[in-house]
């Protein structure tokens, strides 16, 4: 079995496992939020290895986050841009995602009236 075959099984089993999409999304942008308050506190930190560990703790926030939103993205495409944005965070400094996801986490915060895409 190819790669994308597990990859889109493992997603349609998510999909199936998980709940609302707005909600999924909005658990996303939890651990989206401390991984750009962790971000925030490392690049202020003057100890070097403190500032490590507190970039290494934001990563694995958005790692935890990603499949959340593939989950969301799955169930509605509304949601589709904050799994692609999250999907760079292994390739992308995290400092060039901050203002994507902090667009796109203010939208799946918000409540759905006010709402936009």
């Amino acid at each position: 079995m190819t790669l994308a075959a597990l990859t889109l099984g493992g997603l349609t089993f998510l999909a199936g496992c998980g709940g609302n999409p707005d909600s999924k999304a909005k658990e996303a942008c939890q651990h989206v939020e401390r991984s750009l308050r962790l971000y925030a506190q490392a690049a202020s930190d003057p100890d070097p290895a403190a500032a490590d560990r507190k970039r290494v703790a934001a990563l694995v926030e958005l790692r935890t986050a990603l499949p959340l939103a593939s989950v969301a993205a799955a169930g509605s495409g509304q949601w589709e841009a904050l799994r692609t944005t999250l999907s760079e965070s292994p390739n992308v400094e995290e400092g060039r995602l901050v203002p994507a996801l902090t667009q796109q986490c203010q939208t799946a915060l918000a409540p759905p009236s006010a709402r936009t895409f």
